[in-house]
């Protein structure tokens, strides 16, 4: 048993860090765009020091990849959860 027990604890240990890689993206999505900033019909244009981008798009973007980073968390919250209770 304390070989599965370290082997849960190293995919966790992974799972937390792929968990952290895809916040930290998350919280940096741009999706860049050469259009004129400002909100058109489909569309919503913002510009920073960083340059122009499509804010719908961008939280799309941002959505997406913290939802993949939830289940990331959550993955490695059961694998620690299975390590505790197994015994040995």
């Amino acid at each position: 048993m304390p070989k599965t027990k370290f082997v849960l604890n190293v995919l966790s240990a992974i799972m937390a860090i792929v968990a952290a890689i895809l916040w930290i993206q998350s919280a940096r999505a741009r999706i860049p765009t050469d259009l004129v900033a400002g909100i058109g019909l489909d569309h919503i244009i913002i510009e920073d020091s960083e340059g122009r981008f499509e804010l719908l798009a961008t939280l799309s973007r941002s959505a997406l990849l913290s939802g993949y980073a939830a289940y990331a968390a959550a993955s490695a919250a059961l694998l620690q959860a299975i390590s505790l209770v197994i015994r040995g």
